[in-house]
């Protein structure tokens, strides 16, 4: 930018800036610039403006002769202009200014407001220039000069207080956000010294001194004059920089003396000044007795660079002294932030309470504070009101609570461009800290948009003391991810947030809070609501069958959770009920153990239901359950295949009758828990009448109820009787004890003899073990029709009190019940279903219900059940098919709970197991448990169902010898 300055030739002394009336002055335009340079090129032209009426006759003033420009005079829109043309190349540079000169400028009046405004065109681009404000004067003649009798003084922000003083006497510039403003002042103090009064009458002239300032936008101006009104300022309207808002006033005990008008905006060429005038009862101006006036000039805001400003006192009419001006000087200066007092007036305290903070600051905004060891840190910022700007600027706090015993308060103050004060220490000191204290502890869920969850807590801290440190749920917070805040009247807020990523998610939060200096700590305890949305996800759910002390077996369940809480409903759901799951803190797995026995069984599904709230929302997993073979042993004697196995009612054994199939038997038990301990009951012969038949016999085996007796039968199907026609003969062995009747059945298939053989007997024990001519004691025989079926099937109820048969009439089975009490008279054979072509096998559960399995057209083998009380059968609509089989050789057994069903073929070396409650009308889930494989299998002759937790099933080995396999259940 280019600088312009004027000055008359014919001063040596400040101001320069003068033009006398009433005589021809030559006046110098200087040109410079500060940094850079300026070219004016052939054509550039420069423009010097005043308004018109200032000067008298504009048109007689010439250029001195200067051969690099072209003069020129015009008078355009309310201006006497004055253009230079360059005619050649004209350079400016910081070390080489550039002078043109007028004369014959004459003033037209004493105008108070006189101003050349400079304006440039250079490369056909118009620039803005600068105004050089004109002192317009008396010549001095044989007048006196004022400077003599009146001294002006001016004192710069002199009007501090007490220890508050700025001594440097300079205007501060603020910074360029104003962010507070530095508002100066200056004090003029106009004291006269002559012993006379300064005056006793004048003419119509007015005594007058008028003062201003420079304005602009360099280093030697105050500040900037531009006006909210000015159509095209140079640059930007600022309310708070503007001259025109600079606030004059007189004081002193003499003000009442004078007059101080401060001047209008008017026009574009206006610049703001202040006239002063003697009072109506002042015609003296200064006296001995009132030889002084003090002015205030205030809201002086400046954010031009630093240099030397110039105040103009200007003095007109005074009688006896000619009209004439001085210069005050005016140091710019920026400025380094500072606090200029500081004070806590309870720096020394007995228990922590907050610290009472005040002070006073310059050139800053923002007040910088750090305690507890450096460990809490606040930040003031200062406030200001826009109506009321000041110098320096005070403020108070109380919000700081010290949390040490011995600390420090350090504290400085930054400026809005970062730059820092220098660092002050306050000495706190607190003889009794309590422990710390937390409040206001609160724990809210979030999601995010991709379905994370955190948990936000939030608290209150104080009497942390010189070192702290918190945990959370016993697990120490890392420092950098807690935030925190500035000191409020109830602690220091602080803010964590909890990612949600473990297993398992406490629902009890507590927060420690320790101060490592006093070995203290203090506790807050939060429990967060819980969103229904929150809800466990499940990733692993397995189940064992284990044995407990007393070797009874229990189902143990194990979940895995993600986002799960530690107090969650988690549980089992079976046909026996809710099976509830605890935390294992130390794998972080959810556990529950189930009973198994007669009253809960192993069941076929198992659901996991996990949720976070009581009747909230749940996600949940199935097992299911198969059977796997645990053990193999070997049968004894060799070449015996088990054909019955029943458990005793205390569990202790697993009675067994085998035969070697001919005419050997053999009744043994073990330990189900050490089935190589076997131990042998009895061996025997089944007897024979007439020639073996190719039909395998039928066998039975039970247990009394209370583990006392042990019966079997073991009958022989015979084809033909060859004894001198009387009845045949029925092979019986029992082991009874305890004088308890026993009543069995067994049925024989005689041809020749047109029906069915039903034998009811109370065997007397002296005949054990073997009876060979047998003579029962209250025998009965019951006729079960004209036709001549073959007998498939037979089975008892535990009680004893009716018996089962499956009987075949050519391609119609059938199935009869019959009545074994030897009281009833009656006719005791009812035929509860028909139309199969074979009944396969038939199997009790429990004393009421009983399955029957049969073989139908094509092969295709059925399960169906009826109610045995009534002889009704379900709807054979509910029948469930099992797959096609080449023999009809089925074996069927039932748990005791009628919980699985177990079936085994020979040939096809496969079983099933139907799980599930048959309810009226809704057959039971059937599937096949291919843990059961055909190797094994081989030659299986019985499937039984032990305790409701195992099964021991009837094989072969590999060698040929039969075995007896242990399945225990496999959850998957």
């Amino acid at each position: 930018m280019i600088l312009f300055s004027v000055s008359n030739s014919a001063l040596k002394d400040e101001p320069t800036n003068v033009l006398y009336m009433g005589q021809d002055n030559s006046l110098s335009f200087i040109f410079s610039v500060n940094t850079g340079s300026t070219t004016f090129y052939p054509g550039d032209l420069i423009q010097l403006r005043v308004q018109t009426g200032q000067l008298g006759s504009p048109g007689n003033v010439t250029m001195q002769t200067d051969a690099n420009w072209e003069f020129a005079y015009n008078s355009i829109a309310g201006y006497d202009v004055f253009s230079f043309k360059a005619k050649q190349l004209v350079k400016i540079t910081p070390l080489d200014t550039y002078t043109l000169q007028l004369n014959n400028l004459q003033p037209a009046n004493l105008s108070l407001d006189f101003a050349f405004i400079s304006q440039y065109q250079l490369g056909g681009r118009r620039e803005s220039g600068t105004k050089a404000p004109m002192i317009i004067s008396n010549p001095p003649g044989d007048l006196l000069d004022l400077v003599g009798v009146l001294a002006f003084t001016a004192f710069i922000n002199g009007d501090q207080d007490g220890a508050l003083q700025i001594k440097d006497n300079n205007i501060y510039i603020s910074s360029q956000d104003l962010d507070p403003p530095i508002a100066n002042s200056i004090h003029l103090n106009i004291a006269y010294s002559g012993e006379q009064p300064l005056a006793t009458q004048w003419g119509k002239e007015t005594p007058t001194i008028t003062f201003f300032f420079t304005y602009g936008e360099e280093a030697y101006d105050l500040t900037d004059d531009i006006n909210v009104n000015d159509k095209k300022p140079p640059q930007p309207y600022n309310a708070l920089t503007s001259a025109w808002n600079i606030k004059a006033a007189l004081s002193g005990k003499f003000k009442s003396y004078w007059n101080l008008e401060a001047s209008t905006y008017n026009s574009e060429g206006d610049y703001p000044f202040w006239t002063l005038t003697p009072g109506s009862g002042n015609i003296d101006l200064f006296t001995k007795d009132a030889p002084s006036l003090e002015l205030e000039f205030s809201h002086i805001i400046s954010i031009l660079p630093s240099g030397v400003a110039l105040m103009y006192v200007q003095w007109n009419h005074i009688p006896g002294y000619y009209d004439s001006a001085l210069v005050i000087p005016l140091q710019k200066q920026t400025t380094k932030p500072q606090i200029l007092h500081f004070e806590c007036s309870n720096a020394d305290q007995q228990t922590p309470e907050a610290l009472q903070l005040s002070w006073t600051i310059f050139a800053a905004n923002k007040l910088m504070l750090q305690w507890d060891g450096n460990l809490r840190s606040k930040q003031i910022p200062i406030t200001y009101d826009s109506d009321n700007l000041q110098l320096t600027y005070s403020g108070n706090d109380n919000s700081i609570m010290p949390d040490q015993l011995l600390s420090n308060l350090v504290y400085w103050v930054e400026d809005s461009q970062g730059q820092s004060g220098q660092q002050e220490t306050l000495p706190i000191t607190v003889q009794n800290l309590p422990r710390p204290q937390l409040s206001q502890f609160n724990a809210v869920y979030q999601q995010d948009q991709q379905g994370n969850w955190t948990i936000e807590f939030s608290w209150l801290a104080q009497d942390l003391g010189e070192g702290y440190y918190f945990q959370l749920n016993g697990t120490q917070l890392d420092p950098s991810l807690i935030k925190t805040g500035p000191y409020t009247n109830n602690g220091y807020p602080f803010s964590y947030t909890h990612q949600i990523s473990e297993a398992i998610v406490a629902s009890t939060f507590e927060l420690v809070a320790t101060d490592t200096g006093n070995h203290r700590s203090g506790n807050a305890t939060v429990v967060p609501v819980v969103p229904a949305a929150f809800i466990p996800q499940i990733t692993g759910f397995t189940a064992t069958l284990e044995r407990d002390g007393d070797n009874n077996p229990q189902v143990q369940f194990a979940a895995t959770m993600n986002q799960v809480l530690d107090n969650a409903r988690v549980y089992v759901t079976s046909r026996l009920g809710a099976c509830a799951l605890s935390l294992d803190t130390n794998s972080g797995a959810w556990r529950g153990t189930q009973q198994v026995g007669p009253a809960a069984p192993v069941q076929s599904d198992y659901i996991l239901h996990a949720g976070n709230l009581a009747n909230g929302p749940e996600n949940s997993s199935r097992l299911q359950t198969g059977f796997s073979v645990a053990q193999e042993f070997s049968c004894w004697p060799e070449k015996f295949m088990p054909m019955d196995m029943v458990l005793s009612p205390d569990k202790q054994r697993v009675y067994v009758l085998s035969s070697d199939g001919n005419f050997t038997c053999h009744l043994s038990y073990f330990d189900p828990e050490n089935i190589d301990n076997q131990i042998d009951i009895a061996t025997f012969n089944v007897y024979q009448f007439g020639y073996y038949g190719t039909n395998p016999p039928v066998f039975s085996l039970s247990v009394a109820p209370d583990d006392s007796q042990v019966m079997l039968t073991a009958p022989e199907l015979i084809v033909a009787v060859v004894l001198s026609g009387s009845d045949p003969a029925v092979m019986l062995v029992s082991k009874l004890a305890g004088g308890m009747e026993a009543r069995f059945a067994s049925l024989n298939n005689i041809i020749g003899y047109n029906g069915l053989k039903l034998y009811l007997f109370n065997p007397d024990p002296e005949y054990f073990p073997i009876y060979k001519n047998l003579m029962p004691y209250e025998f009965r025989q019951f006729n079960a029709g004209s036709d001549t079926p073959t007998y498939t099937a037979l089975a008892m109820r535990p009680d004893g009190q009716r018996g089962f048969v499956g009987a075949q009439y050519g391609n119609d089975g059938r199935v009869y019940w019959f009545d074994t009490d030897p009281n009833n008279t009656g006719n005791p054979i009812a035929h509860c279903i028909d139309g199969c072509n074979q009944i396969c096998g038939l199997a009790m559960a429990g004393n009421n219900w009983m399955y029957a399995i049969y073989q139908g057209s094509n092969n295709n083998v059925q399960l169906f059940a009826f109610d045995t009380t009534s002889g009704q059968p379900y709807d054979q609509s509910c029948a469930v098919a099992f797959g096609v089989f080449t023999s009809n050789d089925m074996i069927i057994a039932v748990s005791s709970d009628n919980s699985f069903v177990a079936v085994a073929n020979y040939n096809n070396k496969l079983a099933w197991l139907l799980t599930g409650a048959w309810d009226m009308n809704t057959p039971p889930a059937l599937r096949q448990d291919k843990m059961l494989n055909q190797q094994l299998l081989n030659g299986c002759s019985k499937v039984f169902a032990r305790d409701n937790s195992r099964l021991f099933v009837a094989g072969f080995e590999a060698g040929g010898n039969a075995c007896i396999l242990v399945l225990e259940p496999v959850f998957s």
